[in-house]
């Protein structure tokens, strides 16, 4: 990676980190400081899924692409139902929601390496910033650190 690539890498992560840190903050205010930010989060992670299929519609990803881009979603539709709201179960969940989002960073950072015709560059920068600064927030909660 050029010079050039990694500032615009940094900027665009910083800029995804910044609008992670909004999504929890907003989840607060949507849903109530109880439980806010990791129902905003688990929403989040499954009303990424159709961005990438719009990507795939419109920049035409070929049917192998399609049939990655399927089989990845089934996870996340699982991990979706798996971190479901149950009383006093969220803080074990947080773990599973946080390693979610730092498994959508790394699909995000393979679209980047492998150049993907179909995702756009600063998308995937941007994303990687946002999953990992929601994904680590996540992973700290749930290691029991109550004042993130």
């Amino acid at each position: 990676m050029s010079g050039m690539g990694l500032v615009q890498l940094l900027v665009w992560g910083l800029l995804g980190a910044v609008g992670g840190h909004s999504l929890l903050c907003l989840g607060d205010r949507a849903f109530g400081v109880a439980g806010g930010k990791f129902k905003a989060a688990r929403a989040s992670l499954l009303a990424l899924q159709p961005i990438y299929a719009c990507f795939a519609a419109i920049w035409g990803a070929s049917a192998e692409q399609w049939a990655v881009l399927v089989a990845v979603a089934v996870p996340y539709v699982l991990a979706f139902e798996w971190t479901a709201p149950v009383p006093d179960a969220q803080q074990r969940r947080e773990p599973l929601l946080g390693a979610a989002w730092l498994a959508h960073a790394l699909w995000d950072a393979y679209h980047l390496i492998e150049g993907s015709a179909w995702v756009p560059a600063w998308y995937s920068q941007a994303c990687i910033g946002f999953d990992a600064w929601v994904g680590v927030f996540f992973l700290l909660r749930g290691a029991g650190s109550r004042r993130l």
